[in-house]
């Protein structure tokens, strides 16, 4: 990996989404709304995801969860880079990956 790059997590109710016509969203579709929008940040990727999702089914009702995470990775950890403590408790970091609550 590199700095800028994305990591997509989500549940199987994301590919498993079904609209009115019984049809899954599929991970073709998630893969595409991910690469076009895979140079934005990662609430835009993750809102654009749900958007998508949401277009798809048309209100259908659900019966699973939909659950998407977006992640960035911004390099080695750096510790003396955080500037305030409302920033070093928004972030947890996992192995050099940092992940930002919104």
């Amino acid at each position: 990996m590199v700095p800028g790059d994305h990591v997509v997590i989500y549940s199987d109710g994301v590919t498993e989404a079904q609209n009115q016509n019984h049809e899954f969203f599929g991970k073709k579709r998630l893969r595409d709304i991910v690469n076009a929008h895979a140079k934005e940040s990662c609430g835009a990727i993750h809102d654009a995801i749900q958007a998508g999702v949401a277009a798809f089914t048309e209100g259908a009702a659900q019966s699973d969860d939909i659950t998407v995470v977006v992640l960035e990775y911004r390099g080695r950890a750096n510790s003396g880079r955080w500037r305030s403590p409302r920033e070093r408790s928004n972030v947890i970091e996992i192995q050099g990956i940092d992940v930002t609550f919104l």
